[in-house]
């Protein structure tokens, strides 16, 4: 977890904003880290389009992600990661999915 915190918070370009191809959202990568994972108040622009954020901790209380959480046996790491891809940061790490 210290791995990943370290790329998104402290590694060269973590407060570079990047723009997502699908919603023109403006983001950095220590903003959705701190959203995601700190449960920092998000921003009244990284909310359009109805966007959801969901944190680690909200996934952990309770409800359908809790559910699977715990069938799955996933970890902390997967759970982050999984939050964090499937928003605006698969257009930073990963932006050939975005090519399709």
């Amino acid at each position: 977890m210290e791995a990943m915190r370290h790329e998104h918070c402290t590694r060269a370009g973590c407060d570079k904003p990047f723009v997502t191809d699908n919603y023109k959202l403006s983001t950095t990568p220590k903003e959705e880290w701190a959203m995601v994972v700190e449960g920092a108040d998000c921003k009244p622009e990284h909310m359009a389009h109805d966007r959801i954020v969901r944190t680690y901790a909200t996934c952990l209380t309770g409800g359908k992600s809790k559910e699977v959480i715990e069938e799955a046996k996933l970890g902390e790491v997967e759970v982050v990661a999984t939050i964090l891809y499937t928003g605006p940061m698969v257009n930073f790490r990963f932006p050939c999915f975005r090519v399709f």
